[in-house]
């Protein structure tokens, strides 16, 4: 016999104790509340006929006598409220643990002993749910697991992976289906049930047929080929100009080149002529146009 069958067997066999306990603590829990509500009604009572004129209205635990007898006789009263609660409080306690172990007791006998019926019957959540309390029993099979989710693949059920694979066929099915209407509804003649065109098709017959329209648009194709003409006029004279600039250039910086090289020509003559006297510096001053004429 397997651990959880012996489980099974001994909650079984505690089942009517268990139930025995709850109606018990549940009756001694309606006798605690109704001497709880006695004992304040005294209270209240006590605290309304004998209270100094001091004392606050409805405070039943909080009442200063002038009597020392009523007052230890009040004090006698809040010990027993107190110790009422904590019982009261304990058999709640006692009552959630007893609940608990009756949902575990019946989650057990219902269950089945085989890991593929198991399988079978509970959902996905409810099976973690096992799983976890049978590894807190210490009766958790990891081979028997494994092998019930073989027997479901090899049953036919379907794996999560063809589960996805058959929803993406499926979506791509509809996007196909939804192209094709799409491409229908463009295509489709908008018509009336007498042949009367509507919608954009009709607005653009309409537009077609004004003579004022046409006539516009006959003008507005003018001026367009005009204004294309105009423009590539332009773009050959842009063009022209760009390469007589360029030619100018060119003809500048030869011209400047040139000058330049003149300019060291005589730059180098002058300092030729200083090196070799008067004489030769009035001859170059003569070849400049520069001599004096009495000279």
């Amino acid at each position: 016999m397997s651990d959880s069958t012996q489980v099974r067997d001994e909650h079984k066999r505690h089942d009517p104790t268990v139930m025995d306990a709850v109606r018990s603590n549940t009756d001694l829990l309606h006798a605690l509340l109704a001497q709880l509500t006695d004992v304040r009604l005294l209270v209240d009572a006590a605290g309304r006929g004998l209270a100094s004129g001091d004392a606050e209205d409805g405070n039943d635990l909080g009442l200063q006598f002038n009597d020392p007898e009523l007052e230890m006789a009040a004090g006698g009263l809040r010990q027993k409220i107190r110790r009422l609660e904590a019982e009261n409080a304990e058999l709640h306690a006692q009552n959630e643990d007893l609940a608990a172990k009756i949902a575990t007791s019946r989650i057990q006998e219902t269950t089945p002993e085989n890991s593929v019926e198991v399988a079978e019957m509970l959902s996905w959540e409810e099976r973690k749910q096992l799983i976890l309390l049978q590894m807190e029993e210490d009766s958790f099979d990891a081979n028997q697991f494994a092998a019930s989710l073989k027997n479901e693949i090899e049953s036919g059920k379907e794996t999560p992976g063809a589960f996805i694979d058959r929803l993406r066929l499926e979506i791509e099915q509809r996007d196909d289906e939804i192209a094709e209407l799409r491409n229908l509804l463009d295509q489709q003649a908008e018509t009336r049930s007498d042949g009367t065109a509507i919608g954009a098709s009709a607005i653009a017959d309409m537009l077609d047929a004004d003579e004022l329209i046409a006539g516009e648009r006959v003008k507005l194709q003018k001026l367009q080929a005009e204004w294309k003409e105009k423009f590539r006029k332009g773009e050959i004279d842009a063009s022209l100009e760009r390469a007589k600039l360029s030619r100018e250039r060119q003809e500048v910086s030869a011209t400047k080149q040139e000058l330049e090289l003149q300019l060291e020509q005589l730059q180098r003559e002058y300092r030729q002529a200083n090196a070799t006297g008067s004489s030769g510096s009035r001859r170059w001053l003569a070849k400049l146009g520069l001599a004096d004429e009495d000279s």
